[in-house]
């Protein structure tokens, strides 16, 4: 993926075989570990969600947040979006020009930033 111009930043991977060999693939390659590692936990996982969106003017996208821990406005990548804290869980969303972003995660919250700033 980096041939293509993307960052790999984490790798989660719920199948310890295909990680191990993803892993030896990379090494074999002389290419960096993921800056923020490897993951194979079922419980630590994050969803990423991109939408492109036809006509943002006239669409629109809620956000369920009655009963949040906390709402507050975050700047990921010069776009203001917001980040919610519900039940255990951080959801970052912001938009810029025509994409929607979420990152959806129980991972610490310092961490769901770091994986919404990597996507670009």
């Amino acid at each position: 993926m980096e041939e293509a111009g993307f960052d790999i930043a984490m790798v989660s991977e719920k199948y310890q075989p295909f990680l191990d060999a993803y892993k030896y693939s990379r090494e074999k390659m002389q290419m960096p570990k993921p800056e923020y590692g490897y993951f194979n936990d079922e419980e630590e996982f994050f969803t990423v969600t991109i939408l492109q969106l036809d006509d943002p003017e006239s669409q629109t996208i809620r956000f369920d947040t009655e009963d949040a821990d906390f709402v507050q406005p975050i700047n990921i990548n010069s776009s203001l979006g917001l980040m919610i804290s519900k039940e255990g869980e951080t959801q970052i969303v912001w938009q810029n020009s025509q994409t929607y972003f979420s990152v959806v995660s129980e991972l610490p919250s310092e961490i769901v930033i770091r994986i919404a700033e990597g996507i670009k």
